[in-house]
């Protein structure tokens, strides 16, 4: 009986230590996009230094507004693309956290099954113990 008890404590420790890999394994993943995100917001902090660029030659050209009131509208034109292209790279940082924050409510739900698991297994080691008196 003692025996048996001791054998299935083993494996849900097995169990346990195999769960434990996966979520290393997980966490290795939100690792990486984590890294992924960086990146990206890397890009986003380009594309505003290349707004920001294009806002001093805007500021520039305005000075001499009534002899280059076409080149302002080409202006004005390239700073509404760079525009889109911001808004459209934090809709993809935007795609990219609410996926971080769903592999973190996985991860999450691994760890309440490990410390559930563990639980078990302290019950159970109780039990041997109580069974070994």
């Amino acid at each position: 009986g003692v025996d048996a008890v001791v054998d299935g404590v083993d494996a849900v420790v097995d169990g346990v230590v195999t769960v434990v890999d996966g979520v290393d394994a997980v966490v290795d993943g939100v690792d990486t996009v984590v890294d992924g995100v960086d990146a990206v917001v890397d890009g986003v902090d380009a594309v505003v230094e290349g707004v920001d660029a294009v806002v001093d030659g805007v500021d520039a050209v305005v000075v001499g507004v009534v002899a280059v009131v076409d080149g302002v509208d080409s202006v004005v034109d390239c700073v509404d693309a760079v525009v889109d292209g911001v808004d459209a790279v934090v809709d993809s940082v935007d795609a990219v956290v609410d996926g971080v924050d769903a592999v973190v409510d996985g991860v999450d739900a691994v760890w309440l099954t490990v410390l559930m698991l563990w639980s078990t297994v302290l019950m159970q080691w109780s039990t041997v113990l109580m069974l070994r008196r």
